[in-house]
Protein backbone atom coordinates (compact mmCIF):
# COMPACT_ATOMS: atom_id res chain seq x y z
CA UNK A 1 0.00 0.00 0.00
CA UNK A 2 2.86 2.41 0.86
CA UNK A 3 4.69 1.88 -2.22
CA UNK A 4 1.52 2.74 -3.94
CA UNK A 5 1.14 6.58 -2.50
CA UNK A 6 3.73 8.33 -4.17
CA UNK A 7 1.71 7.95 -7.26
CA UNK A 8 -1.62 9.33 -5.81
CA UNK A 9 0.72 12.53 -4.79
CA UNK A 10 2.44 12.72 -7.89
CA UNK A 11 -1.72 12.75 -9.29
CA UNK A 12 -2.35 15.54 -6.85
CA UNK A 13 0.93 17.67 -7.79
CA UNK A 14 0.16 17.17 -11.56
CA UNK A 15 -3.60 18.19 -10.73
CA UNK A 16 -3.46 20.79 -8.63
CA UNK A 17 -1.57 23.57 -10.71
CA UNK A 18 -4.74 22.68 -13.46
CA UNK A 19 -7.40 23.10 -10.74
CA UNK A 20 -6.08 26.40 -9.77
CA UNK A 21 -5.24 27.89 -13.25
CA UNK A 22 -8.82 26.71 -14.61
CA UNK A 23 -10.58 28.53 -11.21
CA UNK A 24 -8.09 31.16 -11.59
CA UNK A 25 -7.91 31.11 -7.55
CA UNK A 26 -4.99 29.44 -5.48
CA UNK A 27 -5.79 26.52 -3.45
CA UNK A 28 -8.06 27.72 -0.61
CA UNK A 29 -5.86 25.42 2.00
CA UNK A 30 -2.27 26.23 3.01
CA UNK A 31 -1.88 22.39 2.05
CA UNK A 32 -3.56 18.92 0.87
CA UNK A 33 -3.19 16.38 3.49
CA UNK A 34 -3.89 12.68 2.63
CA UNK A 35 -5.12 10.21 4.59
CA UNK A 36 -4.26 7.01 2.44
CA UNK A 37 -5.30 3.60 3.39
CA UNK A 38 -7.42 1.31 4.85
CA UNK A 39 -10.98 3.08 4.23
CA UNK A 40 -13.53 1.65 1.66
CA UNK A 41 -14.40 4.51 -0.50
CA UNK A 42 -13.55 8.06 -1.22
CA UNK A 43 -14.32 11.55 0.32
CA UNK A 44 -12.48 15.44 0.11
CA UNK A 45 -12.55 19.04 1.39
CA UNK A 46 -11.43 21.50 3.26
CA UNK A 47 -7.74 20.59 1.92
CA UNK A 48 -7.92 17.21 3.18
CA UNK A 49 -8.84 13.93 0.95
CA UNK A 50 -9.50 10.26 2.94
CA UNK A 51 -8.42 8.12 0.04
CA UNK A 52 -8.55 4.25 -0.11
CA UNK A 53 -5.76 2.63 -1.28
CA UNK A 54 -5.38 2.16 -4.91
CA UNK A 55 -5.09 -1.73 -4.49
CA UNK A 56 -8.38 -2.47 -2.64
CA UNK A 57 -10.11 0.19 -5.09
CA UNK A 58 -8.88 -1.55 -8.20
CA UNK A 59 -9.80 -5.03 -6.45
CA UNK A 60 -13.04 -4.36 -6.33
CA UNK A 61 -12.98 -2.53 -10.24
CA UNK A 62 -16.29 -3.34 -11.80
CA UNK A 63 -17.70 -1.70 -15.24
CA UNK A 64 -19.10 1.83 -14.55
CA UNK A 65 -16.35 2.33 -11.35
CA UNK A 66 -14.29 5.70 -11.84
CA UNK A 67 -10.51 5.54 -12.90
CA UNK A 68 -8.89 5.95 -9.16
CA UNK A 69 -6.79 8.85 -10.66
CA UNK A 70 -9.86 11.08 -11.56
CA UNK A 71 -11.43 10.09 -7.84
CA UNK A 72 -8.01 11.75 -6.23
CA UNK A 73 -8.53 15.00 -8.45
CA UNK A 74 -12.66 15.11 -8.03
CA UNK A 75 -12.06 14.95 -3.94
CA UNK A 76 -8.97 17.37 -4.64
CA UNK A 77 -11.92 19.56 -6.39
CA UNK A 78 -14.53 19.13 -3.45
CA UNK A 79 -12.03 21.89 -1.62
CA UNK A 80 -13.20 24.75 -4.10
CA UNK A 81 -16.14 23.79 -4.79
CA UNK A 82 -18.64 21.11 -2.87
CA UNK A 83 -21.77 20.68 -5.69
CA UNK A 84 -21.41 16.79 -7.15
CA UNK A 85 -22.40 17.82 -10.49
CA UNK A 86 -19.89 20.86 -10.28
CA UNK A 87 -16.52 18.75 -9.38
CA UNK A 88 -17.57 15.80 -11.48
CA UNK A 89 -16.65 18.56 -14.12
CA UNK A 90 -13.74 19.51 -12.82
CA UNK A 91 -12.53 15.86 -11.92
CA UNK A 92 -12.93 15.67 -16.30
CA UNK A 93 -11.22 18.49 -16.82
CA UNK A 94 -8.38 18.30 -14.86
CA UNK A 95 -7.72 14.20 -15.04
CA UNK A 96 -7.76 14.86 -19.16
CA UNK A 97 -6.25 17.95 -19.10
CA UNK A 98 -2.63 15.95 -17.53
CA UNK A 99 -3.04 13.10 -19.89
CA UNK A 100 -3.96 14.85 -23.23
CA UNK A 101 -2.88 18.72 -22.33
CA UNK A 102 -5.75 19.48 -24.66
CA UNK A 103 -8.65 21.69 -23.51
CA UNK A 104 -11.36 20.03 -25.87
CA UNK A 105 -13.33 17.34 -25.16
CA UNK A 106 -13.17 15.01 -28.05
CA UNK A 107 -9.63 14.63 -27.13
CA UNK A 108 -10.21 13.42 -24.11
CA UNK A 109 -9.78 10.12 -22.94
CA UNK A 110 -12.00 9.52 -19.87
CA UNK A 111 -15.95 11.40 -20.37
CA UNK A 112 -17.98 9.20 -17.66
CA UNK A 113 -19.76 7.73 -20.82
CA UNK A 114 -20.47 11.10 -22.22
CA UNK A 115 -22.82 11.46 -25.65
CA UNK A 116 -22.42 15.17 -26.84
CA UNK A 117 -25.82 16.71 -27.51
CA UNK A 118 -27.83 13.66 -26.31
CA UNK A 119 -31.41 14.80 -24.98
CA UNK A 120 -31.36 12.72 -21.45
CA UNK A 121 -27.55 14.44 -20.87
CA UNK A 122 -28.43 15.46 -17.20
CA UNK A 123 -25.88 16.44 -14.66
CA UNK A 124 -22.11 16.42 -15.51
CA UNK A 125 -23.09 15.39 -19.07
CA UNK A 126 -25.07 18.70 -19.26
CA UNK A 127 -22.28 20.68 -18.10
CA UNK A 128 -20.31 18.93 -21.14
CA UNK A 129 -22.80 20.29 -23.26
CA UNK A 130 -22.38 23.87 -21.97
CA UNK A 131 -18.54 23.55 -21.74
CA UNK A 132 -18.59 23.07 -25.43
CA UNK A 133 -21.43 25.79 -26.33
CA UNK A 134 -19.22 28.56 -23.98
CA UNK A 135 -15.38 27.58 -24.68
CA UNK A 136 -13.21 27.29 -21.79
CA UNK A 137 -12.25 30.88 -20.71
CA UNK A 138 -16.03 31.26 -20.12
CA UNK A 139 -16.20 27.95 -18.19
CA UNK A 140 -13.93 28.92 -16.47
CA UNK A 141 -14.61 32.55 -15.38
CA UNK A 142 -18.32 31.02 -14.71
CA UNK A 143 -16.48 28.25 -12.28
CA UNK A 144 -14.36 31.44 -10.17
CA UNK A 145 -17.54 33.39 -9.85
CA UNK A 146 -19.37 30.31 -8.81
CA UNK A 147 -16.93 29.18 -6.29
CA UNK A 148 -17.55 32.20 -4.31
CA UNK A 149 -21.24 31.54 -4.19
CA UNK A 150 -20.21 28.54 -2.02
CA UNK A 151 -23.04 26.15 -3.75
CA UNK A 152 -23.18 22.92 -0.97
CA UNK A 153 -22.82 19.36 -1.47
CA UNK A 154 -25.35 17.27 -1.56
CA UNK A 155 -28.33 20.29 -2.43
CA UNK A 156 -29.72 21.24 -5.94
CA UNK A 157 -27.67 23.92 -7.70
CA UNK A 158 -29.33 26.99 -7.00
CA UNK A 159 -30.86 29.23 -9.58
CA UNK A 160 -28.21 31.92 -9.33
CA UNK A 161 -25.27 29.24 -9.68
CA UNK A 162 -26.71 28.56 -12.68
CA UNK A 163 -27.33 31.66 -13.69
CA UNK A 164 -23.54 32.51 -13.85
CA UNK A 165 -23.28 30.10 -16.67
CA UNK A 166 -25.59 31.85 -18.33
CA UNK A 167 -24.21 34.93 -17.76
CA UNK A 168 -20.98 33.41 -19.53
CA UNK A 169 -22.54 32.52 -22.74
CA UNK A 170 -22.44 34.33 -26.15
CA UNK A 171 -26.13 35.83 -26.74
CA UNK A 172 -26.29 33.32 -29.74
CA UNK A 173 -26.06 29.66 -27.35
CA UNK A 174 -27.88 31.44 -23.95
CA UNK A 175 -31.13 29.69 -24.50
CA UNK A 176 -29.21 26.39 -25.39
CA UNK A 177 -26.92 27.10 -21.73
CA UNK A 178 -30.42 27.83 -20.24
CA UNK A 179 -31.78 24.34 -21.16
CA UNK A 180 -28.43 22.22 -20.37
CA UNK A 181 -28.13 24.34 -16.68
CA UNK A 182 -31.72 23.45 -16.06
CA UNK A 183 -30.52 19.63 -16.15
CA UNK A 184 -28.03 20.28 -13.68
CA UNK A 185 -29.22 19.05 -10.36
CA UNK A 186 -26.81 17.89 -7.53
Amino acid sequence: MRAEAPQAVHELETGLPILENFIVTPFPFDFVRIWYGFVIGNSGGGGTLYMEDRGMYTSRWRPGLLLYDAILVHEMSHSYIGHEGLTQFLELFIYNMARTNSANVQSWTFVRDYVPWHTSNVGVHALLDVYQLIGRDAMSNAYKAVYRLNPPYGQLLSSESRQVFVNEAPAAVKAQVVDKMAKVGY
